[in-house]
């Protein structure tokens, strides 16, 4: 059967014919055999006519899909000849045209396309025909709008083609963009919008990487802060280390929940430095767009808004709130803001405040006299002028009208008094020049100080008040306490010390010291004086302590031993040569150099005119080296150098120790009075005077002991080996030496 497989039909009618002549002249055999190869070879026609048709059908509904998936693509198709003559188009195509396709076909595409686009689309097709084959080019143009049919912008894709009779045709892609291009195009505006925003609303922009990463800003960041690009390579701990201090903490805090992952937006307003030096106050928001949960890095993307104009304005208003506009002082609302916070600091500090309130004298005559303009000069002058003389940490204000209060924190009676007179003084000290001329003004003052914790500061004012009346009811132009009579002691003779001082009354009164092995003199103490004839004199006692309050100690120091050299100088012949000066020196005289150089040149013309180094012997108290003994030697050098001796004092105190007889040029030791006193009854107290006598003896240093009243004490410190003594035993103070 397999030879006749593929006989056509011409043969097999020939083997029909042959097997008829084969019945005809041969047996029967053959022929059936014959026969029945012809059956089977007409089945196997049959199975190939109906795969045949099969196939065909086959063939008819593939081509029918194509013809749908090419008419209903999401993209239109073209084949253009290249004169840009529509040849085929489907119906994607078509509806993009506007047109029904049979009526766009042999049409010239330029006449659907906007003005000016037809050059465009001559330009593509001789782009594409001069490509090189199977080469797409892509270009861009738009269709003319109709009623029916708004303006498109469509993307062509086209490549040439070469058909089966040789000439060669456009096959193009038509995609509808013309909403992406809407959407750019809004993006791009809202781009614009938001750059002409950023350069007109002086913001800058910034990435970051965190927590050690660069910062990465724009022009405007850099600009707002002095820089040019380029000029300021930056991580985040150098940003940090830009902030003002005071701010730095805030930020770093609201920044900790964002590094935590807990938050992915920051913001926070603070001040950075501008490369000139001065504040930039910038309002920094800022949002996470990349982070890494395993390393914790992230990526910050912020803006930096300058807001220095506004937090001025903010301060500014704030200031207004509680400043008087005239003056420039606390106005009332501050005052009172200033006195609880004062207050509540002096509960939690357990210390006093004083309260004073100041007032013009006669001064509606001025404003009568010279108006109201020379009247608000006189209130500036003297609000300049008050504030001047405060501390730090005091405040002023103006209470109404000519009215001030002054609030001293953490002070003593006598303190806040020598605050308020230097005020006073200051204010009538030079007239005060006005467009209508020189005008003299003083004030008055009425001090009050708190009493306890609880003390009602509306209470205080009243106090201070009620002194302030008395204060013009005196006569004016003075300050008067409203205490009691302690603290009115204090007052008179704080003003009793700063006019002895004004008129060099602080003098000398000299007690002898002696050798206690024969009571014979050796030399004698200063001790200062206040020479008042019309109060009465003042000894030390009475007025060391306000000194010392007042930081007055130094100029003592300073009259007491200059007092000390003029008698040596002028009583060189009455005075024994070999007798030695004693004069005690204050730490407060340590901490100025000014007055320990006067006195070094004092001491050493003395030193000329007598011929040989002065005698006299600093007597310096052993708690006051305790701290710098170091301090000590370079503060006394000068006065050291001209041949004065030094004398260490209280040794034994509680700040005693065997360090400063090693470090300091030590020659005599006074032993403190107290450790003495002790070692009458404290076996222990009298090894230790013993420790110190027997240290001193063994560096040669003489010991003294001052403040002996009794035989039997100088019979127990000769028993101890003491070498000089001071007290009423061997003779009272002198009457205080006078020029």
């Amino acid at each position: 059967m397999a030879r006749h497989d593929n006989l056509s039909r011409i043969d097999l009618i020939r083997l029909l014919g042959e097997a008829e002549a084969a019945l005809e002249s041969s047996d029967g055999d053959a022929t059936q055999h014959l026969l029945h190869d012809l059956q089977l070879h007409r089945i196997e026609l049959e199975i190939q006519n109906r795969d045949l048709r099969q196939a065909q059908a086959d063939l008819e509904e593939s081509h029918h899909r194509y013809a749908e998936l090419y008419d209903f693509a999401p993209v239109g198709y073209l084949t253009l000849d290249p004169n840009g003559i529509i040849r085929s188009l489907n119906l994607t195509a078509a509806k993009l045209l506007g047109r029904e396709r049979a009526g766009l076909v042999d049409r010239p595409l330029s006449g659907f396309l906007v003005n000016g686009n037809s050059l465009r689309l001559f330009a593509h097709l001789r782009a594409v025909f001069a490509a090189a084959h199977e080469t797409s080019i892509t270009t861009e143009i738009q269709l003319r709008s109709t009623a029916a049919r708004p303006l498109r912008d469509l993307r062509f894709d086209s490549r040439a083609h070469q058909g089966s009779d040789g000439d060669f045709c456009c096959l193009t892609t038509l995609t509808d963009i013309t909403e992406m291009r809407r959407a750019e195009h809004e993006r791009d505006e809202v781009r614009r919008r938001l750059d002409l925003a950023i350069e007109g609303g002086d913001i800058g922009t910034y990435r970051a990487s965190l927590p050690a990463g660069r910062v990465h800003g724009d022009a405007r960041f850099y600009d707002m802060l002095g820089y040019r690009p380029g000029d300021l390579q930056l991580d985040w701990p150098g940003w940090l280390a830009m902030m003002h201090p005071d701010d730095r903490k805030r930020v770093e805090t609201r920044l900790r929940p964002v590094l935590a992952a807990e938050l992915d937006r920051f913001e926070s307003e603070y001040r950075v430095r501008h490369r000139v030096g001065h504040w930039v106050w910038v309002l920094d928001r800022a949002r996470v767009f990349a982070r890494d949960q395993v390393l914790g890095d992230l990526e910050l993307a912020g803006t930096h808004f300058e807001v220095t104009r506004r937090r001025e304005a903010e301060l500014k208003l704030a200031h207004l709130a509680d400043h008087d506009e005239l003056t420039g002082l606390l106005n009332r609302r501050g005052v009172w803001r200033a006195i609880e916070r004062i207050r509540s600091q002096a509960i939690r500090s357990s210390t006093r405040y004083c309260l004073a309130i100041l007032d013009l004298d006669h001064f509606k005559l001025i404003n009568d006299a010279y108006g109201h303009a020379a009247g608000d000069e006189v209130l500036r002058v003297v609000a300049r002028r008050l504030h001047k003389g405060l501390r730090q940490a005091d405040w002023i204000g103006r209470w109404g009208g000519e009215e001030m209060i002054a609030l001293i924190q953490n002070t003593t009676v006598a303190q806040a008094v020598q605050s308020i007179e230097r005020m006073r003084e200051a204010v009538s000290a030079v007239p005060i020049a006005t467009e209508s001329g020189e005008i003299q003004i003083t004030l008055s003052a009425g001090l009050a100080c708190s009493r306890a914790a609880s003390d009602d500061p509306s209470e205080m004012i009243a106090r201070a008040d009620a002194a302030l009346y008395r204060a013009k009811d005196a006569g004016r132009n003075r300050v008067v306490f409203d205490g009691n009579e302690a603290g009115q002691r204090a007052i008179s003779i704080a003003e009793q010390l700063q006019e002895a001082l004004r008129h060099t009354a602080v003098r000398p009164a000299f007690q002898p010291i002696v050798a206690l092995s024969d009571q014979h003199l050796v030399g004698e103490e200063a001790l200062a004086r206040i020479v008042d004839p019309v109060h009465g004199n003042l000894a030390a006692d009475a007025f060391l302590g306000i000194a010392q309050q007042l930081g007055l100690m130094h100029k003592i120091d300073a009259m007491l031993l200059h007092s000390v050299i003029e008698r040596l100088r002028t009583s060189q012949t009455v005075i024994d040569p070999a007798l030695l000066s004693f004069v005690h020196l204050s730490g407060d005289l340590l901490l100025h150099p000014e007055e320990i150089d006067r006195l070094a040149e004092a001491l050493s013309s003395l030193s000329v005119s007598l011929g040989r180094a002065p005698p006299v012997v600093l007597t310096i108290a052993e708690e006051q080296v305790a701290t710098s003994t170091a301090q000590v030697n370079k503060a006394l050098a000068p006065l050291l150098d001209v041949g004065c001796q030094l004398a260490l004092g209280r040794c034994g105190g509680e700040a005693g120790g065997f360090r400063f007889l090693s470090t300091l040029p030590i020659t005599f030791v006074e032993l403190d009075g107290g450790l003495v006193r002790q070692a009458r009854e404290s076996m222990r107290a009298r090894t230790l005077l013993l420790s110190l006598r027997r240290a001193a003896q063994d560096l040669g240093l003489i010991t003294l002991v001052k403040r002996i009243e009794y035989a039997a004490t100088c019979e127990q410190l000769l028993e101890l080996g003491v070498d000089w003594g001071q007290g009423h035993l061997f003779g009272r103070p002198s009457e205080p030496v006078t020029p």
